[in-house]
């Protein structure tokens, strides 16, 4: 129980990574670590944001983990990526600057500029860091001075 703890941590506060590699689909054959060995896997679904909803079988039971492409490689070893790789996306603010963002307690989040601003649910922002890789943010976890940046940007 505690590796399966582990394992779901080890991905829901994994980054997105961008960039570029082999495509892959729903049905394709892929690997990727699991418990610190290399697993087959195959592609059950590719999510909206990129990630890969995997099925596989270890010790007779059955998972279907969803994970980012940059978890998995295909079986020759090659970095995987999918069409709906945020990298694809419409980038909303293709102006924006890098910045710091800030929390609600106005400590540092990270360097980056902003993405995508998604309003549904309270709203999230993408955003890209300076090494390429993407998090994701509620904006009510944001500083008051980043919720107004945000306000700003999308009502243009």
């Amino acid at each position: 129980m505690k590796s399966m703890i582990a394992f779901a941590a080890l991905f829901l506060f994994a980054d997105t990574s961008i960039g570029e590699g082999t495509k892959v689909s729903k049905g394709d054959t892929v690997k990727f670590q699991w418990g610190g060995k290399w697993q087959k896997a195959k592609v059950l679904e590719v999510n909206r944001n990129g990630w890969l909803k995997l099925g596989l079988e270890v010790n007779g039971r059955q998972f279907s983990p969803v994970v980012p492409p940059k978890r998995v490689q295909t079986l020759d070893g090659k970095a995987v990526a999918t069409d709906a790789s945020p990298a694809k996306g419409k980038d909303q603010f293709k102006d924006a600057e890098f910045r710091y963002w800030r929390d609600s307690r106005n400590q540092l989040i990270v360097e980056g500029k902003i993405h995508k601003y998604m309003k549904g649910k309270g709203g999230k922002v993408l955003i890209y860091k300076k090494d390429g890789r993407c998090i994701s943010k509620w904006v009510r976890e944001l500083s008051k001075r980043d919720q107004e940046y945000v306000k700003g940007l999308a009502d243009k």
